[in-house]
């Protein structure tokens, strides 16, 4: 006959034995390691003194009906939530206590509900606008031509604005769903810089930014999908410009280089650079760079157009072809992004 605590171990989640008397009894090795257990008959209460759970245990020991909580764990490298299951085994022998981790969907849920958040907010920012110029062309401005195409220029910018917002959360719904579909098509890398560069060479004209490029079409051909990796390296060189543009002497960079073994991947990689010479970004804030909706300087960057969306997007293109993202920045000295793509 199978022992009790091989069953106990069985299970996939910490797991207690509480008896009627709210000592523990039995636990399982996921438990031991959970509140480090020495041995059996302990009160529940040195174990843990969250209330919520105790009141729990105490109900259902008594009325010998399920129970449901939740118990947040605190530890120094963080909080860790988890569900708590609690059903009577039988009067005699008490209760199971078990202990869902349910973290991972929190932070999904917590993800979901800031993502909603942001794009209410950042919606509603041009509607207000487009709002109030309504009320202003039927209202003051209704016999008032000059200020009428005013008004209608700023209506036109917002709506492109919203145009843009819209734009940026299909590409990244879509990116997101097939960021676990691998790319199985070889595509020359060359073709994909040559033509981002193309999308933004008038852009830079504009802005007199210098173009700087060491891409050649000696460039080994990588899996991957070419209209993505466009608009990684689009949104890359966009972001130069945008914040190099303020510089005295306005440069954007483009190097490759072929590294034989990446410390990250174990495998030959590709390395392309895309550097500016802008104001750089406060080392602090570099880790938060490719979360949805984070600006630097909001300001400017709504100025120049950015969504708050465009490396994020770059993220999760970067993780579908295996690959990623480094950023390196110093203030009054530029910034560099650098795309690593496996061999």
């Amino acid at each position: 006959m199978i022992e009790f605590n091989h069953i106990l171990n069985a299970l996939p989640w910490p797991s207690l034995l509480v008896g009627p008397d709210l000592r523990v009894g039995k636990f399982n090795s996921a438990a031991q390691s959970m509140f480090r257990l020495e041995g059996s008959d302990t009160l529940l209460v040195n174990i843990m003194r969250h209330p919520s759970v105790l009141e729990a245990v105490d109900v259902s020991l008594t009325a010998q009906i399920e129970q449901k909580t939740r118990y947040v764990q605190r530890q120094i490298e963080g909080e860790t939530v988890f569900k708590v299951h609690i059903r009577p085994v039988d009067p005699t022998a008490g209760v199971m206590v078990c202990f869902e981790n349910i973290q991972a969907a929190e932070l999904l849920n917590q993800q979901r509900r800031d993502f909603v958040a942001n794009v209410s907010h950042e919606l509603r920012s041009p509607l207000t606008v487009m709002i109030g110029v309504l009320e202003t062309l039927q209202g003051p401005a209704k016999s008032d031509p000059l200020a009428q195409e005013t008004f209608l220029a700023i209506m036109a910018a917002e709506a492109d604005r919203m145009r843009l917002l819209i734009k940026d959360f299909l590409a990244l719904s879509q990116v997101e769903d097939l960021q676990r579909q691998r790319p199985q098509t070889e595509i020359s890398i060359a073709a994909v810089i040559a033509q981002a560069c193309g999308h933004v060479e008038h852009a830079m004209k504009v802005a007199g930014v210098e173009f700087i490029s060491s891409a050649g079409v000696a460039l080994p051909a990588v899996l991957g999908d070419h209209t993505q990796l466009v608009q990684v390296f689009v949104n890359l060189l966009e972001n130069a410009i945008a914040y190099g543009a303020g510089a005295q002497n306005p440069r954007v960079r483009l190097d490759v280089e072929i590294v034989e073994f990446d410390l990250e991947l174990h495998i030959p990689v590709l390395r392309i650079c895309v550097s500016d010479t802008g104001p750089g970004i406060p080392a602090h804030l570099v880790p938060r760079l490719t979360e949805r909706f984070f600006r630097v300087d909001a300001h400017r960057s709504l100025n120049a157009g950015g969504t708050g969306l465009g490396l994020a997007i770059v993220k999760h293109i970067l993780q579908r072809h295996r690959g990623r993202l480094d950023i390196t920045s110093v203030e009054g000295s530029g910034t560099t992004f650098a795309v690593v793509l496996p061999l």
